[in-house]
């Protein structure tokens, strides 16, 4: 399947900028944003970020084949000759208008946004897991981690008539940056899958968070529901930016309209209860664990549920989950375990991996490298004595080893960095012993891990 291409009136029309010398490519282009690929039939955007400045590149996307450059008015001095040039006012944006246009193109596409404080990757990987057996694979879902400016619209630009649903993630750091996203997907229905204590630098609390993260529901347009927890922060806030749309909720033991109960189970997997609107019970065996991730099921289901799918679909393929890297990954070298959970943290979370570690127990020796939770703002501190004080007392037999300046004066075991810390991990570690390996992505807590763990 191939994506999304553009003539090149439409080009200007959708991004408002105009040819260098009236000079046009005369087929219709896609988009790329990388030197490094064979870019022959598709137009260069110049994207310009915090590291970078991709007008630096400019001749490298000539060599790399591709038939015309987008870049921004202000560089027009270094665009290369004898190639068609759009010059915009700015070039992101340009992508964005061009991916919401695309998106625009299929307008009977069911399209779930997802968003939220804590799992919202888990939330949308249980989500393709159904839609995938709902459509037969014929489903769009965002790639990887690719949940901002740039990479929703990249994802976007990826849909095609063949397929039958897309999913597409949504990420936030600052105000006002869910709200271009949401108006990009347009979408059937989304989820506000949690609201906790993350990026309060800028989002200053919860209902800060609330705020920004319900913005998704401002633009939904569709058959499906807008959905969030029964039990959360914020809940008038995301009541209030759902409008007119339906809602539906989710929770734990009863609560909410789709509830689910767990089980039990232990770092291989585990089981759960989930029930639904129309009174159906399903029990659902999988490789997850944890009463973090059951509850993220139970909001997989409730936005899915929404948008049509069956109860009897819904509980069968949940159990077909697969979470990407350095989320709960499991190795085994020389008789120690290691579960590298080290994609990101914060509070919720780190509270997540104590009650699981506590609630399942581990044959051997547990030991804890924690990485310092970033972007907490003035709670910080506050923050992470908590966290050192819960695991004290729920799990007081366990080694922790803590890096990163967020928990420097709070830890009797600590390193400035992962890399430091490597080599006295190692020195420590016995057959039988449990790692467990989690940080905010900031303090780079796998590189404590063996290669083979990361």
């Amino acid at each position: 399947m191939s994506g999304a291409s553009f003539s090149a009136a439409e080009l200007t029309d959708f991004t408002g900028g105009y040819w260098l010398k009236g000079v046009e490519p005369h087929d219709p282009l896609s988009i790329s944003t990388d030197t490094r690929i064979n870019n022959c039939g598709k137009i260069f955007f110049a994207l310009v970020g915090e590291r970078f400045d991709a007008h630096d590149f400019l001749n490298k996307a000539v060599e790399s084949g591709c038939d015309a450059i987008c870049i921004n008015r202000e560089k027009i001095s270094s665009a290369p000759v004898d190639i068609p040039v759009l010059a915009v006012d700015d070039t992101l944006l340009a992508m964005q208008s061009c991916a919401a246009h695309h998106r625009r193109r299929f307008p009977e596409l069911t399209v779930l946004g997802v968003t939220g404080s804590v799992g919202k990757t888990s939330v949308k990987e249980m989500l393709t897991a159904i839609a995938s057996a709902a459509f037969n694979g014929k489903v769009l879902s965002t790639i990887g981690n690719t949940n901002n400016q740039i990479g929703v619209a990249q994802n976007l630009l990826n849909l095609t008539s063949e397929h039958r649903l897309a999913i597409i993630e949504a990420g936030t750091s600052s105000p006002g940056e869910i709200a271009p996203l949401a108006e990009m997907m347009q979408p059937s229905g989304a989820i506000v899958n949690s609201i906790a204590p993350c990026h309060l630098e800028k989002l200053i609390d919860l209902d800060g968070v609330a705020l920004e993260k319900g913005a998704i529901f401002h633009e939904v347009n569709g058959h499906a529901a807008c959905v969030f927890p029964e039990c959360t922060a914020g809940r008038d806030i995301l009541q209030k930016a759902a409008g007119t749309n339906r809602i539906l909720t989710f929770g734990m033991d009863g609560t909410g309209d789709v509830s689910a109960v767990f089980k039990g189970g232990d770092l291989a997997g585990s089981s759960f209860e989930l029930a639904f609107p129309d009174g159906g019970k399903y029990e659902i065996h999988w490789n997850l664990t944890g009463k973090h991730n059951t509850l993220n099921a139970a909001g997989a289901a409730a936005l899915a549920y929404s948008a049509g799918i069956s109860p009897e679909l819904i509980a069968s393929a949940l159990p077909n989950t697969v979470l990407p890297g350095m989320r709960m990954k499991k190795t085994v070298i020389d008789g120690v375990t290691f579960f590298n959970d080290a994609y990101n943290a914060n509070p919720a979370s780190m509270h997540a991996s104590v009650e699981l570690l506590s609630s399942v127990g581990t044959p051997g020796r547990l030991i804890l490298v924690l990485g310092g939770m970033k972007e907490l703002g003035k709670d910080s501190a506050a923050a992470h004595r908590t966290l050192l004080a819960e695991i004290s007392s729920r799990l007081p037999e366990t080694k922790v080893i803590t890096i990163g300046d967020e928990f420097a004066g709070l830890s009797t075991c600590h390193f400035s960095k992962a890399e430091n810390a490597e080599q006295y991990l190692r020195s420590i570690l016995a057959p039988g012993d449990t790692v467990f390996a989690k940080g905010s992505r900031g303090n780079a807590v796998e590189k404590v891990l063996p290669p083979e763990a990361r």
